[in-house]
């Protein structure tokens, strides 16, 4: 049985290495290949960043808590803020298939789209004052736990 990793990161940016580490050694306890270990932290990244850097400024100091655990052939990462409320899958889509210098939209929103293209389903809620977002990302066939 492999031991679930949990997280209490500050809304602070110096925490990334800390959640960069922890990743690391949940997927090489897992045997995850680099490939899926990357897209894995980009994906979570990418969400803490956005929580620590826009989060923080409507409270005092929002805590963010981080739990990802393998269901079968699923990784399922949970991350859960205190911040104000926010939904991602709400925010505009950037529009990428323009040339830079006709896109209308403001600096950011690609963090968001990029983690929400690399994991398989995301799902948001907001319950007891928190943000909740659920990622779930298939484990490719050769990398299965049980194989």
């Amino acid at each position: 049985m492999f031991t679930p990793l949990r997280l209490s990161l500050a809304n602070d940016l110096e925490e990334l290495e800390r959640l960069s580490l922890g990743l690391e050694a949940f997927c090489r306890e897992h045997g995850f290949p680099p490939g899926l270990t990357y897209s894995l932290e980009l994906a979570l990244d990418e969400i803490v960043t956005n929580i620590i850097l826009y989060g923080r400024f409507k409270v005092r100091r929002n805590h963010i808590e981080l739990h990802v655990e393998c269901k079968k052939n699923i990784i399922v990462a949970n991350v859960e803020d205190d911040g104000v409320p926010f939904n991602p899958l709400l925010a505009p889509k950037p529009e990428l298939d323009l040339p830079l210098d006709q896109r209308q939209r403001q600096v950011g929103g690609l963090g968001i789209h990029l983690a929400t293209s690399i994991m398989d389903k995301v799902a948001y809620r907001r319950t007891a004052g928190k943000n909740i977002l659920e990622m779930e990302k298939t484990i490719p066939e050769e990398c299965a736990l049980d194989k």
